[in-house]
């Protein structure tokens, strides 16, 4: 016997949102409806849980709220966030045209359109932080369950602007003191260095214990910001940061010598996904943080030192046991680099079912197919678009090796659809492709997972 399902508490607020104020406009409607001819056609009368659905399907964007979120763990690369923000930006401006059509659909749509937050200005953030503070005052002065606040209803912010000033540290600070349900912070501006407003905004953030589940943020953070940022969410479970930021010194072997509160092993108890950039440059960083539930990591593997060496070797004998995708941002494939790098994955994650790699050019391949792991799924991305013949010559030497040697992969996928239509532009990259095809033992899929086939 199957449990049923729990309501969606997104759904349950927004039938008693709807249900608080719908009831004189129906009896609105109905009046009206009483009056006109009946030959002429008037709107259904459905549930409101039927408009909700209706609502949701017209506005959905897949992968990026929980829990379909997760699905995308499934490939990883240091991407698959950005693909969404331009449908994301249009569901918003239809949400918003839904929800002037009538006052019973703004009552409908409310919900939904409060449900995932970009902040593209100072002044956007400015007039947000306004209307959220005054429906949280408004709530508060009512019992909270009719009268729920617009920002209950919010379970992702994306911060999409790159200006840190102090006027907008303050609005963001108020706009995140009235997200009480947020489970997903992303902020995809890439920086080496924090700012004075950045710190003054981290410092407004970490004020608050927020319930967040996936936080995305490519921005350098203090040691005590970060920690404290993944310390306040207790229940993470997606990570994705520039760096890691540790402040301890630490032996040849990456062992702490001295301890202090930054690094504390707890803060990663629970995280799943990893996608990090920099961090196995600090020998102790396996010291400092544990991930036992850790199973999709995104790094980068290249070593500029013997201490970075050290930190690398030590994280994969730690948790590469767990570990079942793997992505290998920025690979340079060498004979050495190669072995080394592709030796340590078959000799200490046994259970890897998808490796994907981001080359910056496909004369980047590895060198020796016959060391690539016993994988099921890999993923490939190039950098550079508009490749001709030669250069995809040792992309087709690698698949042809790769058909010889591995018995368990059932797919190569292209992660960048910009890889598949350079590759299908011209007659010679049409004619590899499809004489790989009849002889390949695995599909060669784009990056939804269709085959290469229908662009032949």
């Amino acid at each position: 016997m199957t449990t049923p399902a729990s309501p969606d508490p997104a759904m349950i607020m927004a039938s008693r949102w709807l249900s608080s104020i719908s009831g004189n406009e129906a009896k609105a409607q109905q009046g009206v409806a009483a009056k006109k001819s009946s030959t002429k056609p008037t709107l259904p009368t459905l549930p409101v849980e039927l408009w909700l659905e209706i609502v949701q399907y017209a506005t959905f964007v897949p992968d990026i709220l929980e829990p379909d979120i997760y699905h995308q763990t499934a490939r990883l690369d240091p991407y698959w966030s950005n693909g969404h923000y331009s449908p994301m930006l249009d569901a918003l401006c239809t949400k918003r045209a839904l929800a002037l059509v009538c006052k019973t659909w703004w009552g409908l749509c409310t919900p939904i359109l409060y449900q995932s937050i970009i902040l593209t200005s100072t002044r956007c953030s400015e007039l947000l932080a306004v209307t959220l503070i005054k429906s949280r005052d408004q709530s508060s002065a009512s019992d909270g369950t009719s009268n729920p606040s617009l920002g209950s209803f919010t379970v992702r912010l994306d911060i999409r602007d790159q200006r840190w000033r102090s006027d907008r540290s303050n609005a963001l600070h108020s706009i995140i003191g009235c997200l009480p349900n947020l489970s997903v912070l992303t902020s995809p501006s890439i920086g080496w260095a924090p700012s004075r407003e950045f710190e003054c905004f981290m410092d407004h953030v970490l004020s608050v214990s927020l319930p967040l589940r996936v936080i995305d943020w490519r921005r350098a953070m203090r040691p005590q910001d970060l920690e404290q940022l993944l310390k306040n969410s207790p229940h993470l479970q997606m990570l994705r940061c520039f760096d890691i930021p540790l402040s301890h010194p630490a032996t040849s072997t990456g062992e702490v010598l001295t301890a202090s509160p930054v690094g504390d092993t707890s803060v990663m108890s629970n995280i799943t996904t990893l996608d990090i950039y920099n961090s196995f440059d600090h020998q102790g960083f396996c010291s400092h943080f544990t991930f036992p539930l850790l199973r999709e990591l995104s790094c980068n593997l290249g070593i500029q030192t013997t201490t970075a060496a050290i930190a690398q070797e030590l994280f994969f004998k730690r948790y590469g046991h767990n570990l079942t995708s793997l992505h290998l941002q920025h690979y340079v494939s060498s004979p050495s680099n190669e072995t080394r790098d592709l030796l340590w994955i078959q000799e200490h994650c046994p259970g890897l079912r998808n490796l994907s790699i981001s080359l910056t050019g496909w004369n980047q391949m590895p060198v020796d197919p016959i060391n690539i792991p016993a994988i099921v799924v890999l993923g490939l991305r190039c950098a550079i678009d508009g490749l001709g013949i030669r250069q995809y010559a040792p992309l087709f030497g690698f698949l042809k090796s790769l058909n010889e040697t591995s018995s368990t992969l059932r797919a190569v996928q292209f992660l960048d659809p910009a890889n598949v239509s350079n590759m299908c532009s011209f007659e010679g990259g049409r004619k590899l492709l499809k004489d790989f095809i009849k002889l390949s033992r695995f599909r060669l899929e784009d990056h939804a997972g269709r085959s290469l086939e229908v662009y032949l």
